[in-house]
């Protein structure tokens, strides 16, 4: 039993470090070592070249103030040796590059506009492409989408969560009934005049810009270095969010929506006036959120993963007030939303340390939210999911219970096993 339980860690371990075994390369030398065919990719690249060019008049663009200490080379990465910029996605197989793009910038802007790098929301791309009235299918342009942000606002991806949408299926509109206390909305947007210089400016002055771009069959080839030569047929129009430029060697720097498996770790370089990525540039301003007094949502919780009935297992969490209230947790022990159990009040950040205990065997999900001592709520945390043994008497954990730590542990998703 012993021997098969650390074969089975091991295996499992090994599978999480696995490489992507599809990778193609493209290399700034045009070198293609590939493992599968462009013909074969042309229908999954068409999928996610889901971006609906629209006609944009000489008058709607504006010329933004120059910035007379324009550097040379710029990166929202690396901007005073902090990265700005949130974590690459994966839109999948599905054609809602503009979402992605519009989330890329508002996601940045939050960090910038509030000086705190670190805050590094999710918004969901689900939300304001599946209730614009798009599908995966027809793609969309960049006007509905961040007119609905600007109208109605965007939730956190916890209310509504892209899920099987990265496989190509259509989600119905279905948001969480609360999603307005974590929700986010935006003041103003600008179409920039097609120029590299005031494109500079406007990034440099204001963070990331929304950007589109043509798309030939080898850019899905790339790999690596500065992206400066199409070869295949055209595919269609991307959606990217510009993050940074090298006037040295003539680049844009984008933020892609492929995994970080693609290009460089999800980013990509490419040449100065290539596949017309200067023609349709925009410029998002003020980001707000919609419940300014909100708190912030908390963090997943964490704790005892395996329990027995009638024991109890204990479990943490904490989060912010942007104005300083103390905060109070509101804690869902049986994963329905109902709140079970209110702790006394905490200070804006301190932890948050309580404990539960079941009476049935089972697998539960935990979640919390957070009340501020003026009543305002926020948004319900990730959950958190606990399994409750059998057995009052059992004193080792099973199989199933040891493959669920390891997949908790390594943030993994376990199938259910029944």
């Amino acid at each position: 039993m012993k021997k098969f339980l650390i074969i089975l860690i091991i295996l499992l371990l090994t599978i999480s470090f696995l490489p992507n075994i599809n990778a193609v390369t493209f290399s700034s030398k045009k070198e293609t070592k590939s493992v599968k065919s462009l013909e074969n990719d042309l229908n999954w690249l068409k999928n996610r070249c889901g971006y609906i060019r629209e006609k944009i008049s000489d008058n709607e663009r504006i010329k933004v103030e120059k910035n007379i200490n324009l550097p040379d080379e710029f990166d929202w990465r690396d901007y005073n040796s902090v990265n700005w910029m949130t974590p690459v996605k994966n839109q999948g197989a599905c054609g809602s590059c503009s979402a992605f793009a519009v989330n890329a910038a508002i996601e940045a802007l939050i960090n910038i506009q509030n000086n705190d790098p670190d805050i590094d929301r999710d918004l969901s791309e689900a939300h304001i492409f599946f209730c614009s009235g798009y599908d995966c299918s027809s793609g969309s342009g960049f006007h509905s989408l961040i007119n609905f942000i600007k109208d109605d606002g965007v939730c956190d991806e916890i209310s509504f969560p892209y899920a099987s949408a990265e496989a190509g299926f259509n989600l119905e509109c279905n948001v969480s009934s609360e999603w307005r206390w974590n929700g986010v909305s935006v003041k103003s947007y600008k179409y920039l005049e097609e120029d590299i210089e005031n494109i500079k400016n406007a990034l440099v002055e204001h963070g990331p810009l929304v950007a589109s771009m043509e798309v030939y069959q080898n850019f899905e080839l790339y790999m690596g270095g500065v992206y400066d030569e199409i070869k295949g047929s055209f595919v269609g129009y991307h959606a990217v969010c510009i993050v940074g430029y090298n006037d040295e060697q003539g680049y844009w720097i984008c933020k892609n929506s492929w995994g970080q498996l693609w290009g460089e770790k999800g980013y990509f370089r490419i040449k100065y006036g290539m596949c017309d990525i200067e023609e349709d540039v925009k410029l998002i301003g003020k980001v707000y959120s919609l419940h300014p007094g909100s708190p912030y949502i908390p963090e997943k919780p964490s704790g005892t993963l395996v329990v027995k009935p009638g024991y109890y297992g204990d479990y943490k969490t904490k989060t912010d007030d942007p104005n300083g209230n103390d905060i109070r947790y509101l804690w869902d022990w049986n994963g329905d939303y109902i709140v079970d159990h209110k702790t006394s009040y905490f200070s804006s950040g301190e932890e948050c340390q309580t404990v539960n205990k079941w009476d049935e065997p089972g697998t539960y999900e935990v979640r919390v939210r957070a009340e501020n001592s003026k009543g305002i709520l926020s948004d319900w945390s990730p959950s958190f999911k606990v399994t409750v043994t059998k057995s009052k008497n059992k004193e080792f954990f099973s199989v199933i219970d040891i493959i669920k730590l390891i997949f908790e542990k390594w943030n993994l998703q376990y199938p259910v096993i029944k």
